[in-house]
């Protein structure tokens, strides 16, 4: 069978979701299914069908071993719901993060010694809580709060995706010890608070930039830059994503050749140099991600395999979910990964499409890349955010080359800055350059007309349309760039690729449809604002 891994991926996010929205047992569904299934090919007797059973088989597999997901998720509601019923009054922890500043007061992430649950902890800027304190708090639990209208903000549910238990209001914080937690921790944490002390020295007020564009900290970059790459279709920038990652294996692959230790050393090498990265960075969805397939490109070199990227996405998006099953209501996974699979399907045949009209082989595979994963992202940001770009193609074009070159060079500025000095202070006054010119062009794009246009929540149904229309373009354009498969599934072939205008009137009259004719007899109805007040 090709790709089992993906496919037991398809039945797990599946599973998740069947829990996660209609929280009713997946087994009788799987049961009535694989009996359907089997009984309609032991009738029709053809030995080809068989090969689909088998596929089946295995997909319904992994559906009843998504249940596990499905009692995580119920395991993860009990303990909501006992956590909901008491007020937290004393619990000794440890101090996770760095401790972050707000207007009134400083937060950061406390883990609970006795049951292992991540708390928001709350406390007095006067408390000089640093990462890795053990301590005692005395203070009471707030409970998250959930989406209270239509289109708000879940809050409950972003904590979910974060594995976090609520809020903890320290009214009495004790430190009882300094420097615990585990060890590799701390040192990659003091490694991330050296670096951006560095960054600070060398850049002065350019480091809040430059720190998230390398690590993604951005707790300290300002609200108006912060919009400015919003408006401008370049949040991604401050996201650590595959581009890092690339660039992390490229250069340490160029350096570590240098030393002549042998290939299969150098790959162990960046393995273990790309899981520091995860800790440096942070497990964000992104960062997993990239990192998860870099870590099985270097391990299929290492038996002399050859990797499948279809399968490497399918084994990191199995190892969040795995972990946290909630992390499927992560903006930043789906996202991620739906940029991912757009640039994967897309950039081949929008590339041979755009080689014709664009002569610069350079500038035709960034605006393939770009149009790749802006066509999957489209309705899902429309969905989530109700926004729509139309200059998103000339910030990235803008930003393509800079971005490359000013994540290498600060690199290279940071870390040469531990060894010879002058040297980051000459690479200092490139990147100030850089990086200025970088905000210029966010400010610029973002003031633009039609770089951020206001439009209604789409249907869902609309959503799921568009995504089947997609489908159906790349499976017409695969058959007929596959002269066998043409031969195989002609009938089908010549329906899709020489009908598609018809396809896509179908799509619209079917979107008119949905839109205008409502299956339930229309009612009045009313609807209330919650602020969160009672009486």
């Amino acid at each position: 069978m090709k790709r089992p891994i993906l496919i037991a991926c398809v039945g797990y996010i599946i599973g998740i979701i069947w829990g996660l929205y209609l929280k009713i047992s997946i087994i009788p569904f799987n049961i009535f299914l694989y009996f359907i299934i089997y009984f309609l090919l032991k009738r029709w007797k053809k030995i080809r069908y068989f090969k689909i059973l088998l596929k089946w088989n295995f997909l319904l597999i992994f559906f009843m071993t998504s249940i596990l997901s499905n009692l995580q998720i119920l395991q993860w509601e009990k303990e909501y719901q006992t956590t909901y019923q008491q007020t937290l009054k004393m619990m000794t922890g440890i101090v996770e993060s760095n401790p972050e500043e707000k207007e009134y007061f400083k937060t950061c992430i406390i883990k609970e010694i006795e049951t292992n649950k991540k708390y928001i902890l709350r406390f007095s800027k006067e408390i000089p809580l640093v990462y890795g304190d053990f301590v005692q708090i005395k203070g009471e639990y707030e409970k998250p709060s959930i989406r209270r209208n239509y289109g708000g903000f879940d809050y409950s549910a972003y904590l979910k995706t974060k594995k976090i238990y609520g809020t903890m209001v320290g009214e009495k914080i004790d430190i009882l010890q300094r420097e615990q937690g585990k060890l590799i921790l701390r040192t990659v944490n003091k490694l991330k608070i050296s670096m951006m002390g560095k960054a600070e020295k060398l850049l002065e007020k350019d480091k809040d930039l430059l720190m998230g564009i390398l690590i993604g900290e951005t707790s300290e970059l300002g609200e108006e830059i912060q919009e400015n790459f919003r408006k401008s279709s370049l949040s991604h920038i401050l996201a650590v994503s595959g581009m890092h990652v690339q660039y992390i294996i490229l250069g340490m692959t160029f350096l570590l050749e240098k030393v002549a230790i042998g290939k299969r050393k150098i790959y162990i090498l960046i393995i273990i140099i790309l899981i520091l990265f995860m800790l440096l960075v942070g497990f964000t969805s992104s960062v997993v991600r990239a990192c998860i397939m870099g870590i099985i490109l270097m391990g299929a070199k290492i038996v002399y395999r050859k990797s499948d990227i279809q399968t490497s996405i399918a084994i990191s998006l199995l190892c969040i979910l795995m972990n946290n099953p909630y992390a499927i209501y992560d903006f930043g996974l789906i996202l991620s990964y739906g940029g991912t699979i757009g640039i994967i399907l897309f950039t081949k045949p929008i590339s041979i499409l755009l080689k014709k009209k664009i002569p610069f082989p350079k500038l035709c595979n960034m605006t393939s890349v770009i149009l790749s994963a802006q066509i999957v992202l489209f309705p899902i940001l429309l969905y989530c955010f109700n926004t729509l770009s139309l200059t998103f193609l000339i910030a990235n074009l803008f930003v393509s080359t800079l971005i490359e070159i000013i994540t290498i060079l600060g690199f290279v500025c940071i870390f040469s800055s531990y060894i010879i000095y002058p040297l980051a202070s000459f690479l200092a006054i490139i990147l100030k350059l850089l990086l200025s010119l970088l905000n210029l062009i966010s400010e610029f794009v973002s003031h633009l007309p039609f770089s951020e246009i206001i439009l209604p929540t789409p249907a869902f149904i609309n959503v799921i349309l568009y995504f089947l229309l997609l489908g159906i373009i790349k499976y017409s354009i695969d058959l007929k760039s596959n002269k066998n498969l043409y031969r195989f599934q002609k009938k089908q072939c010549q329906w899709l690729c020489l009908n598609k205008k018809k396809i896509l009137i179908i799509y619209l009259i079917t979107m008119l449809i949905f839109k205008h004719i409502s299956i339930f007899p229309l009612t009045l109805k009313v609807y209330f604002i919650d602020v969160g007040q009672r009486r």
